[in-house]
Protein backbone atom coordinates (compact mmCIF):
# COMPACT_ATOMS: atom_id res chain seq x y z
CA UNK A 1 0.00 0.00 0.00
CA UNK A 2 1.19 3.73 -0.90
CA UNK A 3 1.93 4.49 2.54
CA UNK A 4 -1.44 4.72 4.25
CA UNK A 5 -2.50 7.58 1.30
CA UNK A 6 -6.02 6.63 0.64
CA UNK A 7 -5.92 9.40 -2.66
CA UNK A 8 -2.42 8.48 -4.13
CA UNK A 9 -2.52 6.46 -7.11
CA UNK A 10 0.47 4.27 -8.22
CA UNK A 11 1.50 4.93 -11.87
CA UNK A 12 3.67 2.36 -12.26
CA UNK A 13 6.49 0.20 -10.78
CA UNK A 14 8.61 2.77 -9.55
CA UNK A 15 6.38 4.91 -7.82
CA UNK A 16 8.04 5.60 -4.22
CA UNK A 17 7.70 3.74 -2.47
CA UNK A 18 9.85 0.82 -4.37
CA UNK A 19 8.94 -2.95 -3.36
CA UNK A 20 11.79 -4.63 -1.52
CA UNK A 21 10.80 -7.79 -3.66
CA UNK A 22 11.27 -5.43 -7.13
CA UNK A 23 14.50 -4.81 -6.60
CA UNK A 24 15.31 -8.43 -5.66
CA UNK A 25 14.05 -8.96 -8.75
CA UNK A 26 16.33 -6.46 -10.53
CA UNK A 27 19.05 -7.97 -8.40
CA UNK A 28 18.89 -11.30 -9.46
CA UNK A 29 18.71 -10.40 -13.18
CA UNK A 30 21.57 -7.83 -12.71
CA UNK A 31 23.31 -11.42 -10.85
CA UNK A 32 22.71 -13.65 -13.89
CA UNK A 33 24.33 -11.38 -16.15
CA UNK A 34 27.35 -10.77 -13.95
CA UNK A 35 27.67 -14.51 -13.12
CA UNK A 36 27.33 -15.54 -16.87
CA UNK A 37 30.12 -13.55 -18.41
CA UNK A 38 32.39 -13.19 -15.70
CA UNK A 39 32.25 -17.30 -14.65
CA UNK A 40 30.19 -19.58 -16.63
CA UNK A 41 31.23 -17.95 -20.42
CA UNK A 42 35.48 -18.57 -19.85
CA UNK A 43 34.58 -22.11 -18.87
CA UNK A 44 32.99 -23.18 -22.08
CA UNK A 45 34.38 -24.58 -25.57
CA UNK A 46 33.78 -24.79 -29.03
CA UNK A 47 30.30 -24.32 -30.42
CA UNK A 48 28.68 -24.67 -27.15
CA UNK A 49 30.17 -21.45 -26.14
CA UNK A 50 28.85 -19.22 -28.86
CA UNK A 51 25.39 -21.19 -29.08
CA UNK A 52 24.49 -20.49 -25.40
CA UNK A 53 26.08 -16.90 -25.14
CA UNK A 54 23.81 -15.67 -28.35
CA UNK A 55 20.40 -17.82 -26.18
CA UNK A 56 21.46 -15.66 -23.50
CA UNK A 57 22.23 -12.70 -24.91
CA UNK A 58 18.35 -12.91 -26.67
CA UNK A 59 16.64 -13.85 -23.73
CA UNK A 60 17.94 -11.27 -21.38
CA UNK A 61 17.41 -8.23 -24.32
CA UNK A 62 13.43 -9.36 -24.62
CA UNK A 63 13.23 -9.56 -20.62
CA UNK A 64 14.48 -6.40 -20.35
CA UNK A 65 12.49 -4.43 -22.59
CA UNK A 66 9.38 -6.47 -22.10
CA UNK A 67 9.97 -6.29 -18.14
CA UNK A 68 10.71 -2.35 -19.04
CA UNK A 69 7.57 -1.93 -20.33
CA UNK A 70 5.07 -3.59 -17.80
CA UNK A 71 7.20 -1.47 -15.38
CA UNK A 72 6.27 1.62 -16.96
CA UNK A 73 2.73 1.61 -18.31
CA UNK A 74 0.05 2.42 -16.44
CA UNK A 75 -2.63 -0.27 -16.20
CA UNK A 76 -5.15 2.68 -15.08
CA UNK A 77 -8.84 2.18 -16.09
CA UNK A 78 -9.12 5.20 -18.84
CA UNK A 79 -12.64 5.80 -17.39
CA UNK A 80 -10.90 6.88 -14.11
CA UNK A 81 -9.10 9.30 -16.19
CA UNK A 82 -11.63 11.08 -17.93
CA UNK A 83 -13.90 13.78 -16.18
CA UNK A 84 -17.04 12.25 -14.71
CA UNK A 85 -19.09 14.60 -17.50
CA UNK A 86 -17.42 12.59 -20.44
CA UNK A 87 -18.28 9.36 -19.47
CA UNK A 88 -20.18 7.31 -22.07
CA UNK A 89 -23.64 7.03 -20.60
CA UNK A 90 -24.89 4.32 -23.30
CA UNK A 91 -21.89 1.75 -22.39
CA UNK A 92 -21.96 -0.86 -19.74
CA UNK A 93 -20.35 0.15 -16.95
CA UNK A 94 -20.02 -0.09 -12.85
CA UNK A 95 -18.88 2.43 -10.56
CA UNK A 96 -15.55 2.04 -7.71
CA UNK A 97 -16.33 4.24 -4.95
CA UNK A 98 -12.82 4.24 -4.06
CA UNK A 99 -12.16 5.75 -7.56
CA UNK A 100 -15.10 7.75 -7.34
CA UNK A 101 -15.60 7.02 -11.30
CA UNK A 102 -17.51 4.71 -13.26
CA UNK A 103 -14.90 1.64 -14.49
CA UNK A 104 -15.32 -0.79 -17.30
CA UNK A 105 -16.92 -4.39 -16.49
CA UNK A 106 -14.27 -6.34 -15.86
CA UNK A 107 -11.99 -3.91 -14.05
CA UNK A 108 -11.42 -4.56 -10.26
CA UNK A 109 -9.68 -1.86 -7.48
CA UNK A 110 -5.95 -3.26 -6.30
CA UNK A 111 -5.57 -1.69 -3.01
CA UNK A 112 -1.82 -2.08 -3.26
CA UNK A 113 -1.66 0.42 -6.09
CA UNK A 114 -5.04 1.86 -5.35
CA UNK A 115 -6.64 2.38 -8.60
CA UNK A 116 -9.41 0.17 -10.69
CA UNK A 117 -7.14 -1.67 -13.28
CA UNK A 118 -8.61 -2.92 -16.79
CA UNK A 119 -9.30 -6.57 -17.05
CA UNK A 120 -7.56 -6.75 -13.58
CA UNK A 121 -5.11 -10.15 -13.49
CA UNK A 122 -3.56 -9.72 -10.27
CA UNK A 123 -0.96 -7.34 -8.32
CA UNK A 124 2.56 -8.34 -9.04
CA UNK A 125 4.24 -7.99 -5.77
CA UNK A 126 7.85 -8.86 -8.36
CA UNK A 127 7.38 -6.10 -10.71
CA UNK A 128 5.77 -3.80 -7.92
CA UNK A 129 2.83 -3.12 -9.95
CA UNK A 130 -0.87 -4.43 -11.57
CA UNK A 131 -1.26 -6.49 -14.61
CA UNK A 132 -3.86 -6.21 -16.78
CA UNK A 133 -5.32 -6.02 -20.21
CA UNK A 134 -2.48 -2.96 -20.90
CA UNK A 135 0.35 -4.67 -19.91
CA UNK A 136 0.02 -8.45 -19.56
CA UNK A 137 0.96 -9.39 -22.94
CA UNK A 138 4.39 -7.93 -22.08
CA UNK A 139 4.03 -9.30 -18.37
CA UNK A 140 3.96 -13.29 -20.09
CA UNK A 141 6.68 -12.33 -22.68
CA UNK A 142 8.68 -11.34 -19.71
CA UNK A 143 8.42 -14.10 -17.59
CA UNK A 144 8.64 -16.65 -21.23
CA UNK A 145 11.54 -15.06 -21.96
CA UNK A 146 12.81 -15.64 -18.23
CA UNK A 147 12.71 -18.66 -18.13
CA UNK A 148 14.80 -19.19 -21.17
CA UNK A 149 17.35 -16.89 -19.73
CA UNK A 150 17.98 -18.31 -16.84
CA UNK A 151 17.36 -21.74 -18.28
CA UNK A 152 20.70 -21.41 -20.60
CA UNK A 153 22.53 -20.34 -17.34
CA UNK A 154 21.63 -23.43 -16.38
CA UNK A 155 23.12 -25.40 -18.97
CA UNK A 156 26.08 -22.98 -19.63
CA UNK A 157 26.79 -24.05 -15.79
CA UNK A 158 25.83 -27.86 -16.81
CA UNK A 159 28.24 -28.18 -19.09
CA UNK A 160 31.56 -27.28 -17.38
CA UNK A 161 30.49 -28.94 -14.37
CA UNK A 162 29.55 -32.51 -15.86
CA UNK A 163 33.25 -32.00 -17.93
CA UNK A 164 34.78 -30.89 -14.72
CA UNK A 165 33.60 -33.83 -12.42
CA UNK A 166 34.63 -36.53 -15.18
CA UNK A 167 38.17 -35.29 -14.77
CA UNK A 168 38.43 -34.75 -11.36
CA UNK A 169 36.04 -38.22 -10.50
CA UNK A 170 37.32 -40.63 -13.54
CA UNK A 171 40.52 -39.46 -15.00
CA UNK A 172 42.32 -37.01 -12.06
CA UNK A 173 45.51 -37.53 -14.21
CA UNK A 174 44.25 -35.46 -17.02
CA UNK A 175 43.95 -32.48 -14.45
CA UNK A 176 46.97 -32.95 -12.50
CA UNK A 177 47.80 -32.47 -9.08
CA UNK A 178 47.87 -28.28 -9.74
CA UNK A 179 44.34 -28.92 -12.06
CA UNK A 180 43.00 -30.52 -9.12
CA UNK A 181 43.18 -28.13 -6.62
CA UNK A 182 41.82 -25.32 -9.03
CA UNK A 183 38.83 -27.39 -10.33
CA UNK A 184 37.30 -27.91 -6.42
CA UNK A 185 36.32 -24.11 -6.11
CA UNK A 186 35.44 -24.51 -9.64
CA UNK A 187 33.47 -27.37 -9.26
CA UNK A 188 32.06 -25.65 -5.83
CA UNK A 189 30.39 -22.78 -7.13
CA UNK A 190 29.01 -24.46 -10.24
CA UNK A 191 27.12 -26.35 -7.85
CA UNK A 192 25.88 -23.34 -6.24
CA UNK A 193 24.70 -21.40 -9.40
CA UNK A 194 23.02 -24.38 -10.32
CA UNK A 195 21.02 -24.88 -7.04
CA UNK A 196 20.73 -21.16 -6.28
CA UNK A 197 19.32 -20.65 -10.20
CA UNK A 198 17.48 -24.44 -10.75
CA UNK A 199 15.47 -22.50 -8.07
CA UNK A 200 14.57 -19.51 -9.39
CA UNK A 201 13.89 -22.01 -12.97
CA UNK A 202 11.47 -24.01 -10.99
CA UNK A 203 9.51 -20.86 -9.80
CA UNK A 204 9.05 -19.69 -12.94
CA UNK A 205 8.36 -22.40 -14.59
CA UNK A 206 5.64 -22.78 -12.74
CA UNK A 207 4.61 -19.10 -13.18
CA UNK A 208 4.94 -19.65 -16.90
CA UNK A 209 2.54 -22.96 -17.10
CA UNK A 210 0.03 -21.35 -15.03
CA UNK A 211 -0.08 -18.19 -17.41
CA UNK A 212 -0.25 -20.64 -20.46
CA UNK A 213 -2.99 -22.57 -18.76
CA UNK A 214 -5.21 -19.12 -17.71
CA UNK A 215 -4.31 -18.27 -21.49
CA UNK A 216 -5.93 -21.01 -22.78
CA UNK A 217 -9.05 -20.73 -20.92
CA UNK A 218 -9.54 -17.54 -21.26
CA UNK A 219 -9.46 -16.28 -17.90
CA UNK A 220 -7.16 -14.32 -15.55
CA UNK A 221 -5.93 -14.48 -12.27
CA UNK A 222 -8.48 -12.92 -10.23
CA UNK A 223 -11.45 -15.43 -12.16
CA UNK A 224 -9.08 -18.09 -11.63
CA UNK A 225 -8.97 -18.03 -8.24
CA UNK A 226 -11.84 -16.46 -7.02
CA UNK A 227 -14.15 -18.18 -9.49
CA UNK A 228 -15.65 -14.75 -10.33
CA UNK A 229 -16.50 -14.01 -14.31
CA UNK A 230 -17.37 -10.19 -14.93
CA UNK A 231 -17.50 -9.64 -18.76
CA UNK A 232 -19.72 -7.23 -20.90
CA UNK A 233 -22.82 -9.06 -21.85
CA UNK A 234 -22.68 -9.32 -25.49
CA UNK A 235 -24.32 -6.34 -27.76
CA UNK A 236 -27.91 -7.56 -29.61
Amino acid sequence: PLGGDTDRKRRNSWSLPLSCRLVFAVCVYVANIVVFFTFLFPLLRGAAQWILFASFIASLVVTFFAALVVTLLDPIDPYVLKDPADSASDSECLHCRYCDSDVQVGSKHCWECNKCVTNFDHHCPWLNTCIGSRNYPYYYLAIVAFLTMVGTFLIAAIVPLAELTTHYWMRPMILGEDGERRASPTIAGLVVVIILDGIVWTLDLTLVAFHTFLCYMHLTTYEYLTGKTTRPRPTA
